[in-house]
């Protein structure tokens, strides 16, 4: 009898602590729903389509050139950078 009565008392306060979770449990069931929906779309782009591949590239000619760069990420003390200078040349 007390057997019994101790799984039934046992039993009820771990179906209450597990109960807790079915709201996030349906959030994330939700979730995954709405992901799964956005995965099976089709794309709006053809991938397999040779549109678009006989336009001529243009070249781009110029010159790009960093001067004394300084950079530290907002939370970090330390920089990364400190007066970094380099050049890239065309081609």
């Amino acid at each position: 009898m007390f057997v019994v009565f101790y799984g039934t008392i046992f039993g009820a306060i771990e179906a209450g602590k597990a109960l807790k979770f079915v709201s996030d449990i349906n959030k994330g069931l939700s979730a995954a729903d709405v992901l799964f929906k956005y995965l099976e779309q089709k794309s709006l782009i053809d991938t397999q389509a040779d549109a678009g591949s006989d336009k001529k590239r243009t070249e781009i000619r110029g010159k790009i050139e960093f001067k004394n760069v300084k950079f530290k990420y907002p939370t970090r003390d330390q920089a990364i950078f400190k007066g970094l200078s380099f050049s890239c040349e065309p081609g």
